[in-house]
């Protein structure tokens, strides 16, 4: 798992302007995706160390309720995690098997976010998702205290590819930040907001971060494919 290091840089440098007016304006928060926390461990602890890392949003930890906190542990760090947390029917298969009959309390696999926080940085969860559809989008918010009393409210969230429509985690997001100044989301939206003429994801995101006055940073695409036309309007 490789990150482009003028992208490294590049998200590390927002992070720092995210939050000008604030004491806890020195904070870097970076996004990754994990694919499986369990099996990245040591490259997310070596990638927090490398770059002095604060806050690390993780959508698809792929972590399930049935394994602690201590199994997910970087030093120096306390993790939020929200679990996608549902189970398979006894109907189902598991294609990671060789199609055998799934176990009636065997976790889904895939999915789930967290947040990796410096312990020197005062905070508490605002709110998490708890999904009885895996096409829900996956949420965890967490309130943050800088040295002088300010608060920010940072979110991780996953939407899954052609998963719901996000307005019911955006209203969730409206409802808690009310009483914020600075609210910072981070995560992996599936929504491609360089091909909104194309993209219906991309047109609903674009909708509701105009609606309640949200702006992507960087004002660039995170992730390339070869089918997105070449003059990008801003994030993903």
């Amino acid at each position: 798992m490789q990150l482009e290091p003028n992208r490294t840089e590049t998200l590390i440098q927002n992070s720092r302007n995210l939050l000008r007016n604030y004491s806890i304006q020195k904070i870097k928060l970076v996004q990754i995706n994990a694919y499986s926390i369990k099996e990245r461990l040591t490259f997310l602890a070596d990638f927090m160390k490398e770059h002095s890392i604060d806050v690390l949003s993780i959508p698809e930890t792929w972590c399930t309720p049935d394994i602690p906190d201590d199994s997910y542990r970087i030093p120096g760090y306390k993790f939020a995690r929200a679990d996608r947390g549902l189970k398979k029917s006894n109907n189902e298969k598991n294609t990671n098997k060789g199609n055998k009959p799934s176990k009636p309390d065997e976790y889904m696999y895939g999915g789930g976010v967290g947040l990796y926080i410096r312990d020197t940085i005062k905070w508490r969860e605002i709110r998490k998702s708890a999904i009885k559809n895996m096409n829900e989008t996956e949420y965890i918010i967490v309130e943050l205290h800088g040295l002088n009393g300010d608060r920010v409210l940072v979110a991780s969230a996953y939407r899954r590819p052609k998963g719901h429509c996000l307005a019911d985690s955006f209203e969730v997001l409206s409802d808690v930040s009310e009483s914020y100044s600075d609210v910072v989301i981070m995560g992996d939206l599936n929504s491609d907001l360089s091909a909104t003429d194309v993209n219906e994801e991309g047109r609903d995101l674009e909708k509701l971060l105009e609606r309640n006055s949200y702006h992507p940073v960087p004002f660039g695409p995170t992730h390339h494919q070869a089918r997105l036309r070449s003059d990008p309007i801003t994030g993903q």
